[in-house]
């Protein structure tokens, strides 16, 4: 598993979720904002306080939905799939916006031995569900925070709260300074990425890779997968310094939506590599075709007329024109370190030669 020089691991963030402390989780596959967690089970008015303090003051409770439906949480929204359900008190717990009153109610929402009945409606405890098999299947701060809160043996629940900026208080903290946040108040620091690569390889005792395909296409809205025969194309990424393999697609093939993924490709010669995958037409260059494009990283070997298999894992952005091929190349490397971030420590050693 890849170990950024200065972060914690994995096991670091787990001890400390399971000694009731939080950890800052950084969501570097999308270079978003960075969370703080801890476990719905340990929550006290002190920590839920330090949250206040520290993040927006939005916490939430990250719930599976099994849990949601025992606890008769109906989403927000009739419609969709929005993740947000109906807020809750802990009857009994004073007012509910304190910090006390706020652990009391997050800390049952963990526990078996309340029911429905005991959480009055509206609260000031925002639930939100996640979605079954967590970073797996969606990699985002509230599936990592009940990860966690699993992987130190605790219920399958837990709080959550973005932070904010002293800096520009006007701004939520980037990563740079969460890491700060982080080294002042001796927290753990936990890339998102790692918990991904962590969840992956436990879960596949044969090679990581296989429980992706799998996993990721049946559950992930983001996956897809399909194969063809790689053909010679306009050359224009081996121009720009990263050349791609063209996979024919048969005539009225439905390929995914346009846009740039993170996925696999596997090669009839059963070796895997993780690739940078743009679908669609290149409107930089002005193309009309919708193609489906690989750059394989790490990878420079002649496969033309060789039928190779195309596994996403996640999107990673859409087809944008860009003003000029410096602003094309600098996207092209962005998409290929956030790939190799998400992707490339998936894949086994013994399966790229």
């Amino acid at each position: 598993m890849r170990t950024l020089l200065g972060e914690a691991t994995v096991r670091d963030a787990i001890d400390a979720i399971a000694a009731g402390n939080p950890v800052v989780v950084k969501d570097d596959l999308y270079d978003a904002d960075a969370t703080l967690v801890f476990a719905a089970c340990r929550a006290t008015a002190n920590l839920v306080g330090f949250t206040v303090r520290h993040t927006s003051g939005f916490i939430r409770a990250a719930l599976t939905d099994e849990n949601c439906e025992r606890l008769n949480l109906p989403r927000m929204h009739r419609f969709g799939d929005s993740p947000y359900r109906v807020t809750v008190d802990l009857l009994g717990a004073g007012t509910g916006i304190s910090g006390a009153d706020r652990a009391r109610t997050i800390a049952a929402l963990a526990s078996p031995d309340f029911s429905a009945a005991d959480f009055s409606r509206p609260g000031h405890v925002v639930p939100v569900s996640v979605s079954p098999g967590g970073v797996v299947n969606n990699p985002t701060p509230a599936e990592a925070a009940v990860d966690l809160a699993v992987l130190a043996g605790l219920p399958p629940a837990a709080a959550l709260g973005e932070l904010v900026s002293r800096e520009n208080p006007l701004h939520m903290a980037d990563q740079a300074e969460a890491s700060r946040f982080a080294a002042e108040h001796s927290l753990p620091v936990l890339a998102l990425s790692e918990l991904v690569a962590h969840r992956y390889q436990a879960s596949s005792p044969t090679g990581r890779a296989e429980h992706m395909e799998v996993g990721m296409v049946a559950n992930n809205e983001h996956a897809w997968e399909t194969a063809g025969v790689v053909v010679r194309g306009r050359q224009l990424g081996r121009r720009l310094g990263y050349p791609t393999a063209n996979v024919d697609q048969p005539a009225g093939a439905a390929l995914p939506g346009d846009g740039v993924y993170a996925g696999i490709v596997r090669l009839d010669d059963g070796r895997l590599r993780a690739a940078a995958i743009s679908v669609g037409t290149n409107p930089t260059f002005d193309r009309d075709e919708r193609t489906l494009e690989a750059h394989l990283l790490d990878f420079d070997d002649d496969i033309y007329g060789m039928r190779v298999t195309v596994t996403s894992v996640r999107r990673l952005r859409g087809m944008t024109k860009f003003n000029g091929e410096t602003e094309l190349i600098d996207a092209i490397a962005d998409d290929i370190a956030r790939t190799n971030a998400l992707v490339a420590h998936l894949v086994p050693s013994s399966v790229q030669r």
